[in-house]
């Protein structure tokens, strides 16, 4: 059965929604009129879209704030790769396809997660998963540049932030 907007993870979500719609709006208190009908819309919807299989999973705290700063240092080396190879199209581009094998991430969320983050890195985006196989399929549009490390050191992040495996040591 479907959560109820009062539930600990209705309440966990209208928190969420919240601090979001606080952050988006810069602490504009005169945008709120139109939060206060629209954050527990969204919290409801996101209960009711949730699968009723049990398929829940865990953050881990530390695993997160030790994510952050990861997350945004390759969301920025994306970010300026691109703009980089839009402003000089003398860099090298040697598109291909890629297949690489999950080593730790379970099915699911975790595993969909690490695909979403895998496409903000320089040159990388998912194209596809196979869930059964552990299989993502990625283009790269520099083959000479792909690294699978970075793509191992961002499946053990993801995992400890998921609390889906014990990340390795370093």
């Amino acid at each position: 059965m479907m959560q109820t907007l009062f539930s600990t993870r209705g309440l966990a979500r209208l928190a969420l929604f919240a601090g979001l719609w606080w952050l988006l709006a810069s602490g504009n208190l005169t945008s709120l009129v139109i939060g206060l009908l629209v954050i527990p819309l969204a919290a409801y919807c996101s209960l009711a879209i949730e699968p009723e299989t049990g398929s829940g999973f865990r953050i881990s705290l530390i695993g997160a704030v030790r994510f952050v700063p990861y997350f945004i240092y390759q969301s920025t080396r994306g970010g300026w790769d691109t703009a980089k190879r839009a402003f000089l199209p003398s860099m090298p581009i040697q598109p291909a396809l890629v297949s690489y094998r999950l080593q730790q991430l379970p099915p699911g969320a975790a595993r969909r997660f690490f695909l979403n983050v895998v496409s903000l890195m320089p040159g990388s985006l998912a194209i596809e998963l196979d869930d059964a196989a552990a299989v993502a399929s990625l283009h790269t549009l520099n083959r000479a540049g792909f690294s699978v490390a970075e793509l191992r050191e961002c499946e053990r992040r993801v995992g400890a932030l998921f609390c889906d495996t014990e990340a390795p040591a370093q």
